[in-house]
C-alpha cells in the first residue's frame, strides 16, 4: 500500500500524503473515516490527503520519549495493537511508526487511513513484519526486555500475523506478571504514562513535490507558495530534487525531505544545511556511506556547485542558484 504514497510531509501540526495515482482512490472510504472514533478524519483535495492530528503526537516520537516499567509495555502494545486491528478490518490503516498518532498520556490513539481501492491494500504482508520490525527497535524498557526479543522472534515465524502477535503477548504478559489470587477477576489492561512526554513540534515544511510527472500535473504542486526558484537543487539526471529549507533529510524513510529508494540508502542517510547561503553535507552514520567526489564524508563538508555525491549507490550533482 506505501508504494501509493509520492510524498509525506508534516507541517503546523497537520500531515499531508501525496498520492501516486488519483484514480486509485475509493471515496466510500472517507465516509468510514468520518465514522470511526479511531481515525484521523481525512480532507481530500485532488490526489493530496490532509490530516490535522492535533494534541496528538506520532507514535515513533512516543516511544523514543518513553521509557515503560514493569508491566507497562505489556499494556500499550496490546491495546495500540488490538485497536489497529479493529480500525483495518474494513478500511486500510497505514501501519508506520511515524503515521499512527497518540496521546501525550498514551490514552488515545488516532489512525491515518488511505482512502485506497481494494486491490492496493488485499495483501500486506511484509507493510506489517516491517511495523513489528520497527515497534521492537524503538521500544524502551528498564524491565520487561523480553518483550522486545519476542517481537523479534515473532517475525521468524511461518505463521506471522498481528493477531498472532497479541496473542504471544498476552501469554508472556501471563507467564512473567501473573494474577495473585485476591486481584479482580478481569486484569486492568488500560495503560496511562506516568508522565507526559515532552511537547512535539511539527517540521515546518511548505511544500509537496511531485517526483515523477504525470499528464495531470506537468508542473510541482506547490501547497504554500515557495520561492522555488532560488534554492539549489540535486539532481540525478532523470529527478530534480529542491533543497528549499534551512535542514533537509536524505534518506529512504518517508519522513525525509529527500526521499531515495535505493535498497543501499539508509532510512536517514545524510544531512544537508544551509548556513549563509552555503550548503554543508553531513553523514548521519550510514551503512554504506556518503561521498563527496571520491572523499568519504565523515564530517560535515561544504557543498560547491557541480560535485558528485553518492549516497550508497545513489548518485546525485549539486547545483547552486545562478
Amino acid at each position: 500500500m506505501k508504494e501509493q504514497i509520492l510524498k509525506k510531509i508534516e507541517r503546523d501540526q497537520t500531515l499531508y500524503i501525496h498520492l501516486k495515482q488519483k484514480e486509485m482512490i475509493d471515496p466510500s472510504i472517507l465516509e468510514k473515516i468520518r465514522s470511526d472514533a479511531y481515525c484521523i478524519e481525512a480532507n481530500l483535495e485532488a490526489n493530496i490527503l490532509s490530516y490535522s492530528f492535533q494534541n496528538l503526537v506520532p507514535l515513533s516520537y512516543f516511544l523514543e520519549q518513553y521509557i515503560f516499567q514493569e508491566e507497562e509495555g505489556y499494556c500499550f502494545l496490546i491495546d495500540l495493537l488490538e485497536r489497529a486491528i479493529n480500525v483495518n478490518r474494513n478500511k486500510p490503516v497505514l501501519l508506520d511508526t511515524e503515521s499512527i498518532y497518540v496521546s501525550s498520556k498514551g490514552t488515545e490513539f488516532g489512525f491515518i487511513v488511505l482512502p485506497l481501492q481494494l486491490d492496493c491494500w488485499m495483501y500486506r504482508h511484509d507493510e506489517c513484519k516491517e511495523f513489528i520490525q520497527d515497534l521492537a527497535r524503538r521500544y524502551r524498557t528498564n524491565s520487561a526486555y523480553e518483550i522486545s526479543g519476542y517481537l523479534y522472534q515473532s517475525l521468524r515465524q511461518k505463521e506471522f500475523s498481528i493477531p498472532n502477535v497479541i496473542i504471544g503477548l498476552k501469554m508472556l504478559q501471563k507467564k512473567y506478571f501473573p494474577k495473585k489470587w485476591y486481584h479482580l477477576q478481569k486484569r486492568e489492561s488500560g495503560f496511562i504514562a506516568r508522565e507526559e512526554i515532552g511537547t512535539y513540534c511539527s517540521r515546518a515544511i511548505e511544500f509537496i513535490e511531485e517526483e515523477a510527472r504525470t499528464p495531470e500535473f506537468e508542473h510541482t504542486q506547490i501547497l504554500f507558495h515557495p520561492q522555488q526558484e532560488t534554492s539549489a537543487y540535486l539532481y540525478d539526471g532523470q529527478d530534480r530534487y529542491e533543497l528549499m529549507f534551512e535542514q533537509m533529510i536524505v534518506g529512504r524513510a518517508m519522513s525525509c525531505e529527500i526521499r531515495l529508494q535505493e535498497a543501499s540508502v539508509s532510512l536517514k542517510h545524510a544531512k544537508i544545511t544551509k548556513t549563509n547561503e552555503r550548503y554543508y553535507l553531513q553523514d548521519l552514520k550510514s551503512a554504506n556511506g556518503t561521498f563527496l567526489g571520491e572523499k568519504r564524508v565523515i564530517r560535515k563538508m561544504r557543498l560547491k556547485n557541480g560535485m558528485k555525491i553518492v549516497f550508497g549507490n545513489k548518485q546525485l550533482e549539486f547545483h547552486e542558484p545562478l
